[in-house]
């Protein structure tokens, strides 16, 4: 007999002989662990809720080999707001360090051909810094002491959420999925990517 949260059976015999296991019951479920789903489940936490976010995470898809999913924080910190800062950064220390010279400032290592950009060191530190962020989140819903579980959640029932090989239930369950973009039909369309895409 498998223990759930709170000591609740999570699976139990059926009669037909396999287990099927027990929906833990929650006061608030939030399925998406981006920032509205977090802040809400948050907040819910603080009135003294007992609260569960499910977040699927990343994977690719099959066909196009584009990544699927945020992670916790949602699309601002993996693919949006957080990145595209990053980027616009290191853009503007090498505007800054081509017009120093205007300012008396000369940096000897750049030569007639220019700067050189490390972009798979500038990724992995993006990357590593972007996993930072991920594991703060995680920190936080700790704090707050709302539960988390990661995988693809699906109703099975009303009221019913499925994730991770384990079942939940909850008068109130918010979806906060969010969305993805949307490639319009027009010509060309096919030299254009996604900011999941550029930032990814």
């Amino acid at each position: 007999l498998g223990l759930g949260a709170g000591g609740a059976s999570s699976v139990v015999s059926s009669s037909r002989g396999f287990a099927a296991p027990v929906a833990e019951e929650y006061d608030y479920v939030v399925i998406g662990g981006g920032s509205g789903g977090i802040a809400s489940a948050r907040r819910a936490a603080q009135y003294g809720k007992r609260v569960l976010i499910i977040e699927r995470g990343a994977d690719r898809d099959p066909e196009t080999g584009s990544r699927r999913g945020g992670g916790f924080g949602g699309t601002c910190v993996n693919m949006g707001c957080v990145p595209k800062k990053l980027f616009y950064t290191a853009a503007l220390h090498a505007e800054m360090a081509h017009t120093a010279t205007g300012y008396g400032l000369v940096y000897p290592h750049i030569g007639e051909k220019g700067m050189k950009f490390d972009w798979e060191g500038f990724k992995s530190r993006r990357d590593a810094y972007i996993a930072y962020l991920n594991k703060v989140y995680e920190s936080n819903l700790d704090n707050a002491k709302v539960d988390y579980v990661k995988g693809r959640a699906t109703f099975v029932a009303p009221k019913v959420v499925e994730a991770g090989g384990r079942r939940f239930t909850s008068e109130n369950i918010l979806i906060a999925v969010g969305g993805k973009p949307e490639m319009p039909e027009v010509k060309g369309i096919e030299h254009a990517i996604t900011s999941d895409d550029f930032f990814d």
